[in-house]
């Protein structure tokens, strides 16, 4: 009864919560865009808020993986990763450095480095929180957010509206954009 309540309530406020942050299948991943769709384009947010690991859980980790993998297999026509740094001393760190050269060798991948505090900004003024810095977007079709300790995926369009229109402005906003992947020289090698 619980899970039937449940199922419900997602299926009319197009919205479902999750203890889970993370897609676990290319299968899942797939079925995230429309029907049909020809253009898949992952976009996501990255915040990195430390000189440590850039990987803060193993399913982050394996997510990550799966959608290189699956860009290689042409399941994924794109990907654009906003890597949201809570300090600007974060870009000379050796893993947001490897983690631009990685991009820069991916083909198909590309990142954008932006300031937390600018990220905010942009978003205070598009009327959308500033603690939802973390969240990725499957082409205009799925929004999932990253809400404390849980998810949210939502369809619901206007929504998602909005969040891809905060990720555009900064992802084609010279001045707010601090580093791409496309300026680092590329390391074949490279391995995350």
């Amino acid at each position: 009864m619980f899970l039937e309540n449940r199922l419900r309530e997602a299926a009319e406020e197009e919205d479902l919560v999750v203890p889970s942050d993370e897609f676990q299948s290319p299968e899942d991943i797939k079925g995230a865009f429309r029907q049909g769709s020809r253009e898949r384009v992952f976009r996501y947010t990255w915040p990195i808020d430390s000189t440590g690991p850039v990987f803060t859980t193993t399913g982050w980790r394996y997510f990550f993986d799966l959608t290189v993998r699956m860009l290689a297999d042409s399941t994924l026509t794109g990907v654009q990763a906003l890597l949201v740094l809570d300090d600007l001393d974060l870009l000379t760190s050796p893993n947001v450095k490897r983690l631009l050269t990685f991009y820069s060798t991916t083909a198909g991948m590309e990142a954008k480095v932006v300031i937390k505090q600018d990220f905010q900004a942009i978003a205070a003024r598009n009327n959308l929180p500033e603690d939802r810095v973390d969240f990725g977007l499957y082409d205009n079709s799925l929004l999932y957010l990253t809400e404390n300790a849980n998810g949210r995926f939502t369809k619901n369009e206007y929504r998602i509206a909005r969040y891809l229109r905060l990720f555009e402005t900064i992802w084609f906003s010279g001045g707010v954009v601090v580093e791409e992947s496309r300026n680092v020289l590329p390391d074949h090698t490279l391995l995350l």
